[in-house]
């Protein structure tokens, strides 16, 4: 920044306004191995926000990072997308993680062995997965597939499991297809369809259930801590109205956010 000859009070008030924007206030004077190495990655955000580079690439800049401060941080960023900074660079966000991708809300670009899959706002490539593999990358865990068919206005998965053929897929023609659900979708309720729990995940105040049914495997997410045993008959409900089709080339057909 001298280099470029700014005046000094200019210089001062970006690099304090950088250092606070990756939360590091009250560390100004620290040398870099008095720093901790999440802290050391926030002071190469710092000099990158503090002289305004025109692109700048962030590799799973929050990898690194304990969970406060990158819950914190994502939210910082998710202003620096939508603030000043945004018009004067263009930030590259990389993440492995989808539910920090869809949380920043910028362009999103899925990629997948360096080939890109989809990109629009994020919003629509949750809601309209162009594919398969797209709907596998942005949720976590992975959206549910199973291969059915549509048939009398019923999906058939198999002689024991058929669903109810929501509004949004009665266009459709009969025939085979493979059939989407996020985990969020399914949920226990007596009048579902018959499960047996293979194992169950803990995920934070989230449980995992890993279900299976005739050969086709599935996982619930329910939003609470769920202690049961293994290999029960669990019932579980659908939610229909949140189905997605694929064609047998793994192409969207339909989603519940199309019209």
């Amino acid at each position: 920044m001298k280099q470029r000859k700014l005046a000094a009070r200019s210089i001062d008030e970006q690099v304090r306004q950088s250092i606070k924007t990756v939360g590091l206030g009250g560390f100004e004077n620290r040398k870099i191995h008095q720093l901790s190495g999440g802290q050391q990655q926030r002071v190469a955000l710092a000099r990158s926000f503090a002289k305004k580079a025109r692109i700048m690439l962030l590799d799973e800049p929050l990898v690194n990072l304990d969970y406060k401060l990158r819950e914190q941080l994502r939210d910082e960023f998710k202003n620096l997308f939508s603030a000043e900074l945004s018009s004067e660079s263009i930030l590259i966000y990389s993440s492995t993680d989808p539910l920090e991708a869809m949380q920043l809300n910028g362009h999103t670009i899925v990629m997948d062995e360096g080939r890109i899959l989809q990109h629009s706002v994020a919003k629509d490539v949750f809601e309209n997965p162009a594919t398969i593999k797209v709907a596998e990358i942005t949720n976590d865990p992975v959206m549910n597939t199973m291969r059915g068919s549509i048939s009398e206005q019923e999906i058939v998965i198999n002689s024991d499991f058929k669903l109810k053929l929501p509004d949004h897929l009665k266009n459709l023609s009969p025939g085979s297809y493979i059939f989407g659900i996020r985990a969020a979708e399914l949920t226990i309720h007596e009048n579902g369809i018959p499960f047996t729990l293979e194992f169950s995940e803990i995920s934070g105040s989230e449980t995992f259930l890993h279900l299976e049914n005739n050969g086709v495997s599935l996982v619930a997410l329910v939003e609470d801590l769920v202690a049961i045993d293994a290999h029960q008959k669990l019932m579980i409900d659908i939610n229909v109205d949140q189905m997605y089709a694929f064609d047998m080339e793994c192409q969207l057909v339909k989603s519940p956010f199309q019209e």
